[in-house]
């Protein structure tokens, strides 16, 4: 038997499929058997599977198509490996990333899942992104039981379904088995129940290559119901677990979810913040994002932007909170910048959402850039702000 088995789903993505499929055979370990479960595909990805002959190849095909959740489902059982490794049909693992997520997985024996860093390509191939958390140096951590759910819902730390290994044993089809009834999220959500029955395990290295591209399910679906979701499904597994001192964290950040919807649909959303606030007084610590009460801006060095037109560039909520602020000191607002192609389309309060590479071209009808982000250090982001524009960068911190 294998000691991994590496489960690739595919549907209509033969021109990426290759490369995901070299990947994998490039690997350093080679003690694993490569499943590709096609969704029903009505292109060539017959033909691209049967043009490799490796025999670690296993090809199986759904007579209709399923969808990415239900098929995901359907492949669990498939596997005789040791370890499972899902992966997808648009993104390329490192050489060294089966070798690296095993040897964890042998050293520590309570960890339930390892997963790892990602660089972030286009839909060429391009790397746009050589480390998708700068907040990690090189290395290995381990996340005790609630540890990661709370490394999760207070400072936004997400460990991405490309990069997981599960250890098959009871507790894994105990994660598995149980329904993941949050859509796209399913993936937090099978972690989050790992970190409820053991460790979990992150190499801080960067060992796969995720592709970006407008045809992936994620930018096509309502996450953030879906997020509102799955952290009412983290309170009721929390509370069922005895891990109690979670909850003010799950329900501060799903407060932020909740309030961002508000925004959305241009509700008022003052009650939500209020208990948001709240939560910041009686727990202090920003649970990853800052609340922006006007007592923990100085207004008057935002003053000093009146008449200013300004970009701001940080999470969404973040973003939401410092533009009332600006309205409120005669700032102009002229977009927000965002890396998440899926909120490109997007607008904010009836103002565009841009990627950051639209100040190139446009840096003249802005005065400065505003940061309102809090995962990334002020000097990283302004550095990389820098590449972009000779407009300044003032970060929300320079404002208290």
């Amino acid at each position: 038997m294998p000691r991994v088995s590496v489960m690739m789903m595919t549907y209509n993505r033969s021109e990426m499929l290759r490369g995901a499929i070299e990947a994998v055979l490039a690997s350093t370990f080679e003690d694993f058997e490569l499943i590709i479960l096609d969704d029903a595909s009505t292109d060539d990805t017959f033909e691209v599977v049967k043009s490799f002959a490796d025999p670690r190849i296993i090809y199986l095909r759904n007579n209709v198509n399923r969808g990415v959740i239900s098929n995901s489902d359907h492949t669990w059982w498939r596997a005789r490996g040791e370890f499972v490794k899902p992966l997808n049909d648009d993104d390329e693992i490192h050489p060294t990333m089966l070798e690296r997520e095993v040897e964890m997985m042998d050293i520590y024996p309570d960890v339930l899942v390892v997963g790892c860093n990602m660089r972030v390509m286009n839909e060429k191939g391009r790397i746009t992104q050589r480390c998708v958390d700068e907040r990690m140096k090189m290395g290995s951590w381990v996340y005790k039981k609630g540890e990661y759910i709370e490394a999760y819902v207070r400072d936004r730390f997400i460990i991405y379904w490309p990069t997981y290994m599960f250890r098959v044993c009871n507790k894994y089809w105990d994660i598995v088995n149980e329904p993941l009834d949050v859509g796209p999220l399913g993936d937090i959500l099978a972690l989050g129940r790992s970190n409820l029955l053991g460790s979990i395990g992150y190499i801080a290295e960067p060992l796969i290559d995720y592709r970006i591209h407008s045809g992936q399910e994620t930018f096509n679906v309502d996450v953030l119901s879906a997020d509102i979701k799955l952290h009412e499904v983290l309170v009721e597994k929390c509370e069922a677990h005895g891990l109690k001192k979670l909850l003010p964290h799950i329900e501060a950040s799903g407060l932020r979810h909740q309030i961002i919807k508000e925004v959305n649909n241009d509700k008022v959303c003052d009650k939500l913040m209020d208990r948001l606030c709240g939560l910041e007084t009686q727990y202090p610590c920003r649970y990853g994002l800052p609340v922006y009460p006007a007592s923990f801006i100085n207004l008057d060095k935002l003053k000093k932007l009146h008449g200013k037109c300004v970009a701001i560039l940080g999470s969404y909520l973040s973003a939401f909170l410092l533009n009332e602020l600006c309205y409120m000191s005669g700032v102009s607002v002229v977009c927000y910048l965002d890396d998440n192609v899926a909120r490109h389309s997007q607008k904010i309060i009836g103002k565009p959402i841009h990627p950051l590479s639209w100040l190139f071209t446009h840096d003249h009808e802005i005065d400065c850039v505003l940061l309102s982000n809090e995962v990334r250090s002020a000097v990283q982001v302004k550095s990389r702000v820098k590449r972009y524009t000779q407009a300044p960068s003032i970060h929300w911190r320079e404002l208290v």
